[in-house]
């Protein structure tokens, strides 16, 4: 019989490695403060912070460990190059008021080192759950750079299978975290679900490794990889297993060409050899993996001991072993997957491309077949303007996730080098297996209305953009991403209100110059809203009627002819793209046709009750 896999860290006083836990398990109680219903104005944080706001960011120095040789490479002095800015654009991503404002707070899903997590959903918009890590201000005030670099990490990598970032908000005494909710916990919770399922521990290994690869390319070590820090989407894990890898206080930033880590930091069972003696790179995430991959399958982790030093002593002499009981029925290939993680020497460890190339992984990770319906859709994309891509990656982030599933498998099959992102290559070639009749001039048109101008490629975002079927982005539905930005529930939508939407949630850390041009290029006009008082009723009937005399060719080619005070539901949809009018027509028809249907269903019916009525009327007459 295996040993009990226990969460918690061994309990030795002598060696306390930083951040040991973040995620208790079970019920706990909730002890919110009351909180004053008001704004904070700047002056007041500045005053918090004892006249020195610089206090809560950190540095380059901070971010970038003592031994990385700045000037190595491009990347470091592109990394450099942000920190410069990166304060006041950290600045600009949170949010300087009281959650409870914005957002009704539910039950409470766990705690951790630094505060609570709680399930939570926005007034403006209920339909939608988050979860919000409420981070305690005192507590985490010496430890700041750990949020900072979540906040960084987050707004900079985009993959299914990495935790969205919603927001972040601040008061008097915590940090308000808000990201995607995953109904299903963590993944510790369900160990016995998985324990020794070789198929479904596949399919979520190939998905953390997925997310580790896309890190390493970007640049990020995670550095605390655990069954706590990968979460479920949905609550039922066995069907169609989709985690997310969350939890980059941790992560650091490394460079090709000198990538040697020193502090000791993550959980002791997951900690690789080279993590305790303190010189260390990137591939400890792999033992990371490898700890995990083990778990799943025997229920219980390959290192465990009574104390800390016990524990640190068996995994530098790589001590662990494939017991007969829990590993008799596991297959050979699957601990070949986990003994080339749990390589002692971290040069012979495997590296992430290969791990989801590997025999087990292929086994049981049999492609998803993929919707031909996708490429038609993609095929009838146009090109978005950046207002749209704001827009639309609110609509995407509000989608249910059952909703992309077919999405999600298509990107996981387009992306052969599994980097995250798709080059012409890749996504030609995906085409051309499923549809062989387009052209390459054609493709390459599909792609270069798709990717990211700045880096030739197509993100899992952009991909989703342009697998959005036209029956997804209706008015309807688009009546969500609109009541989740009215957060003041006045039902229109102004240049400051949409600036601040866009601040706290973009993912590439624009500027917020490049904010202001992105809305006046879409017809938004910046106005003072107490002068403008006086006639905004005159100035919403004239938009109203001006609206109405806009074609959608305008918006198509990106040229808004008229300029906005107030985005009303009307005007923000023609922005993004739709057609009330043609909408309801196309309703109406659809209402219509259905109408006729059911009469005729109906009148059919009515028929055969008359003809039953007269068959059992001769019935009766002939047995009298």
């Amino acid at each position: 019989m295996g040993l009990q896999l226990d969460k918690c860290c061994t309990g030795d006083k002598s060696i306390t490695p930083f951040y040991m836990d973040d995620m208790e398990r079970g019920k706990m109680k909730r002890q919110i403060s009351t909180i004053g219903k008001k704004n904070l104005q700047m002056d007041e944080i500045n005053k918090m912070y004892n006249g020195n706001l610089q206090n809560l960011y950190m540095s380059s120095d901070d971010l970038y460990p003592q031994t990385l040789n700045r000037n190595s490479s491009t990347f470091v002095r592109n990394r450099q190059n942000y920190m410069n800015m990166q304060d006041e654009q950290l600045r600009q991503r949170i949010w300087y008021q009281n959650i409870d404002e914005v957002y009704d707070v539910g039950k409470d899903l766990g705690t951790g080192r630094y505060g609570e997590v709680f399930m939570i959903e926005k007034i403006s918009y209920p339909r939608k759950k988050f979860a919000c890590k409420k981070i305690n201000r005192d507590m985490i005030n010496s430890d700041i750079q750990l949020l900072e670099r979540e906040l960084d990490i987050l707004t900079r990598v985009d993959h299914p299978n990495i935790i969205n970032f919603h927001e972040i908000f601040m008061d008097e005494q915590h940090f308000n975290f808000v990201t995607q909710l995953c109904e299903g916990g963590d993944m510790f919770m369900h160990v016995e679900d998985v324990k020794g399922n070789e198929q479904l521990v596949a399919k979520i290994v190939k998905q953390i490794l997925s997310a580790i690869k896309h890190l390493h390319d970007n640049g990020i070590c995670h550095r605390d990889l655990k069954l706590e820090n990968i979460m479920v989407v949905d609550p039922y894990i066995t069907k169609n297993p989709h985690i997310k890898v969350i939890d980059f206080g941790l992560a650091q930033y490394f460079d090709s060409t000198f990538s040697t880590m020193q502090s000791r930091t993550g959980t002791p069972y997951y900690m690789a050899p080279e993590v305790i003696d303190g010189i260390y790179d990137q591939s400890c995430d792999m033992w990371s993996i490898g700890v995990i991959t083990y778990s799943l399958l025997a229920g219980y982790p390959p290192f465990n001991a009574s104390t800390d030093a016990k524990l640190f002593k068996q995994i530098k002499f790589c001590d662990y072993q494939f017991d007969e009981d829990a590993w008799s029925h596991i297959s050979t290939e699957a601990k070949s997957f986990i003994s080339q993680c749990l390589q002692l020497k971290r040069e012979y460890r495997i590296k992430p491309l290969d791990a989801l190339k590997h025999s087990w992984i292929k086994k049981h990770t049999q492609q998803e077949k993929i919707d031909l319906q996708l490429i038609e859709t993609m095929r009838r994309c146009k090109k978005y303007n950046e207002f749209q891509k704001h827009i639309l990656e609110i609509f995407c982030s509000l989608l249910d996730n059952k909703e992309i599933i077919h999405i999600r498998n298509a990107f996981a099959s387009f992306d052969e080098d599994h980097s995250g992102t798709l080059s012409l290559e890749e996504f030609s070639n995906a085409i051309k297996k499923l549809r062989k009749d387009i052209s390459d001039e054609e493709i390459r048109d599909i792609f270069d209305r798709i990717m990211d101008e700045g880096k030739n490629e197509i993100t899992w975002t952009l991909f989703q953009y342009a697998c959005l079927d036209r029956k997804q982005i209706n008015s309807r539905k688009l009546m969500r991403v609109f009541k989740y930005l009215d957060s003041e529930e006045i039902s229109y939508l102004t240049f400051k209100s949409l600036k601040e939407s866009f601040l706290r949630r973009d993912q590439k850390l624009v500027s917020e110059g490049q904010i202001d041009k992105i809305l006046r290029d879409s017809g938004i006009e910046d106005y003072d809203e107490e002068d403008s008082d006086k006639d905004n009723s005159k100035n919403d009937q004239e938009q109203l009627g001006q609206s109405d005399r806009i074609s959608q060719a305008n918006y198509e080619n990106n040229q808004p002819q008229q300029k906005y005070k107030r985005v009303n539901f009307k005007i923000f949809c023609q922005l993004v793209g739709i057609d009330i009018q043609v909408e309801q027509q196309s309703d109406s028809s659809s209402n219509a046709s259905t109408s006729t249907r059911d009469e005729s269903l109906q009148a059919k019916r009515q028929r055969n009750q008359d003809s039953f009525k007269i068959s059992k009327r001769t019935n009766l007459q002939n047995q009298q």
